[in-house]
C-alpha cells in the first residue's frame, strides 16, 4: 500500500460529518516549494532589485533570531504598501495559473476529496497571505481559509500585519478559534504539514500527518509516532523528457506532413487522415513516455457520428484526443489561430476555424459543420474554451450542444484527469507518465431545445465533476 493510499485508509475509517475537520499547511505540503517566491519573481519589476536585495538582506539578518520568520513576513508585506486589493489579488490569481498550479500535488488534492467526501470541514491553514492563499483553496474547492492578514485601509494594503502571522504556535492558536467557531471537534480532526515549525499545529488535532517532512519534523515525527507520508511530487521535467518531446515532435509533425502530402497528391480530403494522426498520435506518446489508460472505450465506438466532449488542462489534449477518437472526426479552433505557420495543415485536416468577432461568418462556419456531422464525421471540443492551469473544471460554454443539437447527434463526454501534470500549461516538456481517460456513455440530444440547453450543460458538467471527484478506473 502506498503512502498516499495508507492516508487515503486513514480519512475513510474517519467519522463522518462536519465535526471532523482537516487542516492542511500549503507551502510544502499542498504544493512543492514556497510559494512567495513566485510571487516575488513576478512582481520584480515593479519592486526593482533594490528592493529584492534590501529583502533579502534582512531575512539573512532575522535567520537564527527566535522570532526570525514572523520578523521575515512583516518585511515581505511591506512590499505591497500602497496597492490595492484588487491588483494584488489579480497578480496572485495570475501567478497561480502560470507557475503555482503547476507545483500542486496530486496526492493533496486526493486528500482534500477524501475529506469533502466524508463531509469534513476543510481549511487551509498558511503562513502566506489570504491574496496568496486563495487561489489555491479555490482550485481545491477549500471553503476556510487560515491564513496571514494584511492590513487594508480604504481598499489599499498599509504594508503592516493584522495581529502576528499564521505561523508557528500562532497557526495552532488559529486552529483552536476555528475549531471553537465552527463546532470542530480537534481530538479526531487531521492536519498535515511538512516543517519543524508546524509541529504545534499538528499537535492540536488528534490526527497530525506528516507529509513530506523535512529532517527536524520527521524525528518529531519518530518520536511522537505521527504517521508519516510521502506523496509524490508533479513529475519533473528530465533530460528524458527533453529529449522525448523534441523526438515526439518530430514525430508527430512528420506524420501530420505526410497526412497532408498525401491529400494534395490524391486529390482528397480528410478520411485516411484520421488513422494516420491516430497512429502518428500513438508514436509521439509513445517515443514521450506518455501512456494512456482509459476506461469506457466502448463508447468511443457506440455512437457515430457524435459531438466529442472535453476538458481542457494541456497541449497533450488534442494528441490524446486523437489517440481515442481515431477516425472519422475533426476540431474546432478560434480564427485568431489563423496566423499559425500550423493554420494551412489545420485547414487540409479539416479543422473548423471560427471567427467569433464575426456573428454571420461564425453562423455559416458552424452551418457548415452540421452538415459535415450530418454527414458522418464527428467533432471533437473542449467546452471550456481554454485550458485550464489544474484538474479543476472552468465554464463550459454552449458551442458543443447547440452544435449537436442542431446535428441531431448525441455528445460523448471524454474526461482527462492528468494531462495537466504531464504537460502543465505554459510549459513545454512533457513529463513521462500515464494519462487517464475515462469515456462516458453517450448523452442523446434528442428532445432539447434552446429554452431546456442551460440544463444539459450542467448535468454535462456534472458527469464531469463526478467522474473527477470518484474516478471510475485505477488510480494513477
Amino acid at each position: 500500500m502506498s503512502d498516499l493510499e495508507r492516508a487515503l485508509q486513514a480519512v475513510e475509517l474517519a467519522p463522518d460529518g462536519p465535526s471532523v475537520a482537516a487542516f492542511l499547511d500549503l507551502d510544502g505540503t499542498v504544493v512543492t516549494g514556497i510559494t512567495a517566491l513566485a510571487y516575488l519573481k513576478a512582481d520584480l519589476e515593479r519592486l526593482g532589485a533594490e528592493a529584492l536585495y534590501a529583502l533579502a538582506n534582512d531575512i539573512r539578518s532575522f535567520e537564527g533570531q527566535p522570532d526570525g520568520d514572523v520578523k521575515t513576513i512583516a518585511r515581505a508585506a511591506q512590499l505591497l504598501s500602497g496597492r490595492t486589493e484588487q491588483d494584488v489579488q489579480a497578480l496572485c490569481d495570475q501567478v497561480f495559473r502560470k507557475s503555482v498550479a503547476a507545483s500542486l500535488r496530486p496526492g493533496a488534492r486526493e486528500l482534500v476529496r477524501a475529506h469533502r467526501r466524508k463531509g469534513h470541514t476543510v481549511a487551509l491553514a498558511t503562513a502566506a497571505s489570504r491574496f496568496q492563499a486563495r487561489p489555491v483553496a479555490r482550485d481545491l474547492d477549500i471553503e476556510h481559509l487560515l491564513a496571514t492578514e494584511v492590513e487594508v485601509r480604504d481598499g489599499r494594503l498599509t504594508g503592516r500585519l493584522e495581529g502576528l502571522p499564521c505561523w508557528g504556535q500562532r497557526k495552532a492558536a488559529a486552529v483552536r478559534h476555528f475549531a471553537a467557531a465552527h463546532g470542530v471537534d480537534l481530538a479526531v480532526s487531521f492536519a498535515y504539514a511538512n516543517g519543524d515549525e508546524d509541529r504545534a499545529f499538528l499537535a492540536s488535532v488528534g490526527r497530525p500527518g506528516v507529509v513530506c517532512a523535512d529532517e527536524g519534523l520527521a524525528a518529531v515525527a519518530a518520536s511522537e509516532g505521527w504517521p508519516a507520508y510521502r506523496i509524490d511530487d508533479p513529475p519533473a521535467a528530465t533530460l528524458r523528457g527533453v529529449v522525448g518531446t523534441l523526438v515526439s515532435m518530430s514525430t508527430f509533425n512528420t506524420a501530420m506532413i505526410a497526412a497532408v502530402a498525401g491529400q494534395l497528391i490524391s486529390g482528397g480530403r480528410w478520411k485516411a487522415i484520421g488513422p494516420t494522426l491516430a497512429t502518428a498520435a500513438e508514436l509521439s506518446l509513445r517515443v514521450a513516455g506518455v501512456d494512456v489508460r482509459v476506461t469506457g472505450r466502448e463508447h468511443l465506438e457506440s455512437a457515430r457520428p457524435a459531438v466529442f466532449v472535453i476538458n481542457h488542462q494541456s497541449n497533450l489534449d488534442p494528441v490524446v484526443a486523437g489517440t481515442l477518437i481515431r477516425h472519422d472526426f475533426t476540431g474546432v479552433g478560434k480564427q485568431e489561430v489563423a496566423s499559425d505557420p500550423r493554420a494551412f495543415a489545420m485547414g487540409w485536416l479539416g479543422v473548423a476555424l471560427i471567427d467569433r468577432s464575426d456573428s454571420e461568418s461564425a453562423r455559416a462556419s458552424v452551418s457548415a459543420l452540421v452538415d459535415r456531422i450530418r454527414a458522418g464525421e464527428s467533432v471533437a471540443i473542449w467546452p471550456e474554451g481554454t485550458r485550464m492551469p489544474t484538474q479543476r473544471l472552468g465554464p463550459f460554454k454552449k458551442g458543443a450542444f447547440h452544435l449537436a443539437m442542431d446535428a441531431g447527434v448525441p455528445l460523448v463526454p471524454i474526461v482527462l484527469r492528468n494531462t495537466g501534470e504531464l504537460l502543465p500549461r505554459g510549459q513545454t516538456v512533457v513529463r513521462p507518465g500515464t494519462v487517464d481517460a475515462a469515456v462516458l456513455p453517450p448523452v442523446p440530444t434528442t428532445g432539447w431545445t434552446k429554452a431546456s440547453l442551460d440544463g444539459h450543460v450542467a448535468r454535462v458538467r456534472e458527469q464531469f465533476e463526478r467522474t473527477l471527484a470518484h474516478w471510475p478506473g485505477p488510480t494513477s
